[in-house]
């Protein structure tokens, strides 16, 4: 069998045609997840700024006391909120979102309300468990940290609890 190896122009158009798709739909996936990640950053950031009406000694107060009745819904509610910033890191995590996108809209942000406000809650939330049911949270923190690190020529560290 002789087989010819020539290439035709139309070949070599149709190869470079085929990578200008795939490159064209990789910049798409791209921007949508930057769409995607302002949009629920938008909601996100309801919660951040909600956040901001506590102090870091009332939501210890919160989580302490969160059984009492006078506590009960301030409780609830800081729990909800620690929902909300769980269901956004999920989408981080699984790639609906992106990580660089949520850094330049309050990365700093997102990660001092976390530590110095909601890990209290977090932490009320996990005690006696075996289970992390915050996972996705530290994880966008920490994803979050090595972002900053790096960008301020750091390679080192990791958000700490």
């Amino acid at each position: 069998m002789n087989f010819n190896m020539e290439i035709t122009i139309g070949d070599l158009l149709t190869v470079v045609s085929f990578l200008g798709a795939i490159l064209a739909y990789c910049k798409g996936q791209r921007s949508e997840r930057c769409r995607a990640t302002i949009e629920a950053w938008k909601d996100l950031e309801e919660v951040l700024v909600e956040l901001e009406k506590f102090t870091p000694a009332e939501l210890r107060n919160i989580a302490e006391n969160g059984i009492k009745k006078e506590y009960r819904e301030q409780y609830r509610n800081a729990r909800s909120m620690a929902a909300k910033v769980e269901h956004f890191c999920v989408g981080v995590k699984r790639g609906i979102y992106d990580p660089k996108t949520a850094f330049e809209l309050g990365g700093g942000f997102l990660n001092g309300a976390i530590k110095s406000r909601l890990q209290p809650i977090i932490d009320k939330a996990n005690r006696n468990h075996d289970l992390d049911y915050y996972a996705n949270t530290h994880w966008v923190m920490n994803e979050l940290d090595k972002i900053d690190n790096k960008r301020r020529g750091r390679n080192h560290g990791s958000a700490e609890m």
